[in-house]
């Protein structure tokens, strides 16, 4: 291997919460993907409720050799797909399984070395027939706001990420193509009161142990 190559040890992170690390000359890049656990308040089509679904939520970060924010690598592209089940109020759509997800320009900003976490982000919501076609799409066009204090980067299980208005941070849902005989682009509803919790996961650990053992063997080869 040259002097100065650029040496990554990564880990592929599953649903399942795992976190990774992958070695570069500076430091480390931070491949963060965290279970999560989404819930927001909705007045859709009529219906007042509360949404829950589960996921994963993925971003990355280069820092240096002390964890700290490179001045470069501070801002992240964000991506997010949370699963669940529409609630009984929605009366002929109860149990419908639906998807909320990202929208393109998410983004994810860390500051404070690390330990402050701030999303932007607009998202969509797709609602499911019984064999699986899309019946509804949903859409936000104001962004939403996630942020927390963390331990670090690569420590951020059991933060809720949440906007400081809580429960009082509205935004506007419009649906797109949808089998429901609405206008596409017509306003027909509204989110709030929106957190996002990361999972604890006990298995991190064990790619934090192995990602130790990966910087231990790369500084071995060099000598």
């Amino acid at each position: 291997m040259k002097n100065g190559s650029v040496f990554y040890l990564s880990f592929l992170i599953s649903f399942f919460g795992l976190f990774g690390l992958a070695t570069n000359v500076n430091g480390a890049v931070i491949v963060t993907s965290v279970n999560m656990v989404a819930r927001q308040q909705v007045n859709l089509l009529g219906v007042i409720e509360t949404l829950i679904a589960d996921g994963v939520g993925n971003f990355t970060f280069e820092v240096d050799a002390n964890n700290n924010t490179l001045a470069g690598g501070c801002v992240s592209e964000f991506n997010s797909l949370f699963s669940g089940f529409l609630p009984g109020g929605f009366g002929g759509l109860a149990g419908a399984r639906f998807d909320l997800f990202s929208l393109p320009g998410a983004t994810v900003t860390a500051s404070g070395n690390g330990t402050h976490v701030r999303n932007v982000t607009n998202f969509g919501m797709r609602v499911f027939a019984p064999d699986n076609t899309v019946l509804a799409n949903f859409f936000t066009s104001t962004p939403s706001l996630f942020e927390s204090n963390v331990i670090s980067l690569t420590d951020i299980a059991g933060s809720v990420f949440q906007d400081a208005l809580r429960p009082n941070d509205i935004t506007q849902v419009f649906v797109g193509q949808n089998g429901l005989g609405q206008i596409e682009g017509a306003l027909v509803g509204f989110s709030f009161d929106r957190t996002v919790t990361a999972v604890p996961e006990p298995s991190s650990l064990v790619v934090c142990i192995l990602g130790g053992l990966g910087l231990f063997a790369r500084r071995r080869f060099k000598k």
